[in-house]
């Protein structure tokens, strides 16, 4: 799945490799400050690849939740006697405690042209895992296809077969040069910014 967050990822992953091969190749920094250089520039990438998976995770949950509204419906969009129709048909959904039971009970409700139910049913039967529940409901719902198929791919990228083509989406190895660096205990001499002598921060502590 290719989501505006993977996208800028992809990119920030770029500019960061051509930063940290800048960084290698300049020949007035000296070595240590090239360590502390690498190192700031791979922390700044983390933090933005940080905030961009978390906001990409919070989109594709919202979406989420409205592909599962416009499925299954929602008792945020009702009032009066049609939310607690659809409240009861969520209860009786709910009693089905095997696939048999579910089942049984969906074609009850598809015979009645209890749609309320059905789709209740349906809803109970992708959180059970019952897959023959679930496409039995599916086959009556062509116009829905779109929808059905968005979900899976979201479900798929986030936690299923997919999610490991999301956690190399938003990978940043550390350098080798970062590696064991501590930005914190040491700045660059303000008056050879290039040099990399390492000095105290303020009010550091010394263990």
């Amino acid at each position: 799945m290719i989501t505006a967050e993977s996208q800028a990822a992809s990119a920030l992953q770029q500019s960061t490799r051509d930063e940290i091969t800048k960084i290698r190749a300049n020949p007035q920094t000296s070595d240590l400050g090239k360590r502390q250089q690498i190192t700031a520039a791979h922390q700044d990438a983390a933090a933005r690849m940080k905030k961009l998976r978390t906001t990409e995770q919070a989109n594709l949950l919202a979406r989420r939740a409205v592909l599962e509204s416009a499925l299954y419906g929602s008792a945020r969009q009702l009032s009066g006697a049609d939310m607690i129709a659809f409240r009861d048909a969520a209860d009786r959904a709910a009693s089905a405690r095997t696939p048999d039971d579910g089942m049984l009970m969906l074609q009850r409700a598809q015979g009645n042209g209890d749609d309320q139910l059905a789709s209740a049913l349906a809803h109970r039967a992708e959180e059970m895992g019952w897959a023959g529940v679930f496409q039995a409901w599916e086959a009556t719902q062509p116009q829905m296809a779109g929808t059905i198929s968005e979900l899976v791919d979201i479900d798929d990228y986030l936690q299923g077969s997919g999610h490991t083509a999301q956690l190399l989406a938003f990978s940043l190895p550390t350098p080798p040069e970062a590696q064991g660096m501590n930005l914190a205990a040491m700045t660059v001499d303000p008056d050879n910014p290039t040099s990399g002598t390492p000095v105290a921060a303020s009010n550091q502590l010394f263990r």
